[in-house]
């Protein structure tokens, strides 16, 4: 049965043996379920060589025309800056008329058409002069032409490119202001590829790897493209963003089978650690004075729609999260709420001590958020949540030692202390576990 001939034909079978009740409806999910993953896990593989390989061969291509670039003439330079790009679309019409059906296919080939474009664009411009040099227009133009293969071929490799073109155009775009406002439109129009395997497949790995580099152009357009929002603002829409997908993971979305993992709630659990982290630190809390005086209105109305947008989507579902009470959930997704209080402490005139007292909100949550979730982790016997409290504990204190005069003797102490700490209470928990 290893042959994926006879599991493909096996699974063709089932409704059959069903009807003519050889299986029950359990059995037969059981069956459908094991060898659909195994082809999954090997499908995933050979699609990772694919789109691998043809990255390879497309750099490769580049790397021998920059060998022989300076020995050709200019007709001859402009001849073969298209030949990638004509290769490309070769590639590419082949797979929609004979292997449509074909992840690998779909993925290789609009990953090796992608980089052909940027390519065959480079070379234009460097054999013309054309577009002056400009990082921001050549990554626009690049970005959009490769914007239609998401969907033509249904590649979540080319999704991935484009959202790293969108990334690196707004950075490039941001002395131009307000152009890197577009950042945002340019984002939404490539969402309902990611929307289509969310429905279709919540739980699959394609669905991670899209709300992983969707999640991490989020933040970065929330930091760079709105880098004239004061930070407070910024620190507030992204925490909002982290809690949003926090909650949500444990409401909308399905763990990965056989790993119970939420790519979406990693993310959020990752973004809030950092933040609260951050904000522990006493510096942070004085560039939390600087605002930016410059405004546009395409720029205050991006700006608005965006942080209205995430903080409507972060009440609702803290709200449903208040139905289940569940405290260290709640906790968790007080974090904008947290970035809140230190931005309004930190305001001239606010409160006398506004750093040192926004300083020691941020490090109360951390230390009971840190506490809680090593508690959780001890309750429920998970190793995962153990063990992230833990560490959650050991830096706070690794950011008090820094922030503070205490001698090194005392701080190898303490050091010594922690870890031992941490090596017991994980032989404790891997007791409880084998009991």
């Amino acid at each position: 049965m290893s042959d994926s001939k006879h599991k493909r034909w096996l699974l063709g079978e089932l409704p059959a043996l069903v009807s003519a009740g050889v299986l029950d409806n359990d059995a037969a999910r059981r069956l459908r379920e094991h060898y659909q993953s195994a082809a999954n896990g090997q499908s995933l593989g050979m699609v990772l060589l694919g789109i691998l390989g043809a990255a390879l061969i497309g750099f490769g291509i580049i790397l021998l025309f920059a060998h022989n670039w300076a020995q050709w003439t200019r007709e001859m330079r402009t001849l073969m800056s298209f030949v990638p790009l004509l290769a490309g679309q070769v590639a590419v019409a082949w797979t929609l008329l004979r292997r449509r059906e074909s992840a690998l296919w779909r993925e290789a080939s609009g990953v090796f058409l992608t980089l052909a474009i940027g390519a065959s664009i480079a070379l234009v411009e460097q054999t013309y002069h054309y577009g002056s040099g400009d990082p921001a227009s050549f990554l626009m133009v690049w970005s959009l032409l490769a914007l239609p293969l998401i969907y033509l071929l249904d590649s979540s490799a080319v999704a991935l490119l484009y959202w790293a073109g969108l990334c690196g155009w707004a950075l490039c775009a941001q002395k131009w202001r307000p152009d890197a406002v577009w950042f945002w439109p340019l984002l939404v129009v490539s969402l309902p590829h990611v929307w289509r395997h969310l429905r279709s497949d919540t739980a699959g790995l394609r669905s991670a790897w899209l709300l992983w580099g969707l999640g991490i152009s989020l933040v970065y357009g929330l930091l760079v493209a709105f880098d004239y929002l004061w930070w407070g603002w910024r620190l507030l829409v992204t925490s909002s963003l982290f809690a949003a997908a926090l909650l949500a993971s444990n409401r909308w979305l399905a763990p990965l089978p056989g790993k119970g993992n939420r790519p979406a709630r990693q993310f959020g659990v990752l973004g809030i650690a950092t933040i609260s982290l951050l904000l522990a630190f006493e510096t942070p809390q004085l560039w939390l004075h600087y605002h930016y005086q410059s405004w546009q209105w395409n720029e205050l109305a991006a700006s608005a729609a965006v942080l209205w947008l995430l903080m409507l989507l972060y009440a609702v579902l803290w709200a449903q999260a208040w139905r289940q009470r569940d405290p260290l959930e709640l906790l968790w997704g007080a974090s904008p709420l947290v970035v809140l209080a230190v931005c309004w402490l930190v305001q001239p005139g606010v409160y006398a001590a506004g750093a040192e007292g926004a300083m020691l909100v941020a490090n109360v949550y951390v230390f009971v958020l840190s506490v809680m979730t090593l508690r959780s982790g001890m309750h429920r016997t998970n190793m995962a949540r153990l063990n992230g409290g833990m560490g959650m504990l050991c830096l706070l204190i690794l950011i008090r030692f820094f922030d503070s005069d205490l001698p090194f003797l005392l701080r190898g102490i303490v050091f010594v202390l922690i870890g031992a700490a941490f090596l017991f209470a994980n032989w404790r928990l891997r007791r409880r576990m084998l009991a």
